[in-house]
C-alpha cells in the first residue's frame, strides 16, 4: 500500500470551472511581492428584480487591491465596488460577459491581472439555466519528480519519499487530481496502487509529496527480469494530463 503525505504549499479547495475560451492574463511576480491573481470561481447566477450580492476574491498581491470593470456588458442594475463586491437588483435577464482588472499596491511596481467572466441573470419565470462560469483555456503542465531516480538494496519492501514540483501555463490558479501510481517492470504493469491526491496550483505553481512503498512482489519481479522499476503517477486537470516518472534501480 502506498502511503502519501500532502505537502502542497496552499490547500485551498477550489470550485472547478467549465468551458474553453481565451486565456486570462496573469503577470509575473513583482520583486518583493507575492504574485497577484483573481480567484477562479464560478459566479452564481442572479434573478431579475431580486437583490444580488457576491464578492470576487483575489489571491496574493499587496493590499490594498482594487478591482475595476474593464470592458464588455455588465448586468443593468448591478454595480461593483473597488473591493470586488457586486451588488444591486438586476433589471434585465440574459447572459452578460465582461472583463475585470485588478491592481495591487506593490511598492516595487503595481501588479495588474485581468480575467474574463460570464454572469447569467434568470428572467424570474423559473426557467433553469447553467451556472455562470469563468472562461478558461487548457493548461499546459510540467511535472518534475524529485528524486527522478534512486537505487534500492535488498528484497524487503522499501519506502521512498517523492516530491512533485508542478508548473502550469498559463500561470493561473486551478486544481489537479491524481488517482494513484503504477509500478512497471520490463514494460509490464506489476502493481497499481490507489492513492488519490488533490493539488491546488496557485499562480501556476504547486508542490506535493508522497511516501512510495516498493513492495516485495515488485522487487522480486525486477530481480527476476534484471530490470529497473518504473513508478508513474498521472496528474490531470483543465483538459490535460501529465505523467510523473520515477526510476528505481537495484543495487
Amino acid at each position: 500500500m502506498t502511503k502519501f503525505i500532502v505537502a502542497a504549499s496552499v490547500a485551498w479547495i477550489l470550485i472547478a470551472a467549465a468551458g474553453v475560451c481565451p486565456a486570462d492574463e496573469t503577470l509575473p511576480e513583482t520583486a518583493g511581492c507575492p504574485p497577484l491573481s483573481l480567484a477562479p470561481l464560478a459566479l452564481p447566477p442572479g434573478v431579475e428584480t431580486n437583490p444580488y450580492s457576491y464578492r470576487i476574491s483575489t489571491y496574493g498581491g499587496q493590499q490594498p487591491i482594487k478591482i475595476f470593470f474593464a470592458s464588455g456588458a455588465f448586468p443593468p442594475g448591478l454595480v461593483m465596488s473597488p473591493a470586488g463586491e457586486i451588488t444591486g437588483v438586476p433589471k434585465t435577464s440574459g447572459t452578460f460577459e465582461f472583463n475585470l482588472v485588478a491592481d495591487d499596491s506593490c511598492p516595487t511596481g503595481s501588479q495588474r491581472v485581468s480575467r474574463s467572466l460570464k454572469l447569467v441573470i434568470i428572467s424570474g419565470t423559473g426557467q433553469q439555466v447553467q451556472a455562470s462560469v469563468i472562461r478558461q483555456q487548457q493548461l499546459k503542465l510540467k511535472v518534475t519528480a524529485i528524486p527522478a531516480a534512486t537505487a534500492l538494496a535488498g528484497i524487503k519492501p522499501t519506502e521512498q519519499v517523492v516530491t512533485y514540483e508542478i508548473a502550469a501555463q498559463p500561470p493561473e490558479t486551478a486544481t489537479l487530481h491524481s488517482p494513484g501510481g503504477t509500478f512497471s517492470v520490463a514494460g509490464s504493469v506489476v502493481e497499481s496502487v490507489p492513492a488519490p491526491l488533490a493539488i491546488a496550483i496557485i499562480n501556476g505553481r504547486a508542490k506535493v509529496s508522497e511516501k512510495v512503498t516498493v513492495s516485495a512482489r515488485v522487487l522480486e519481479r525486477a530481480r527476476r527480469e534484471k530490470s529497473k522499476i518504473i513508478y508513474s503517477r498521472p496528474f490531470s486537470g483543465r483538459q490535460t494530463t501529465e505523467l510523473a516518472v520515477v526510476d528505481f534501480t537495484l543495487e
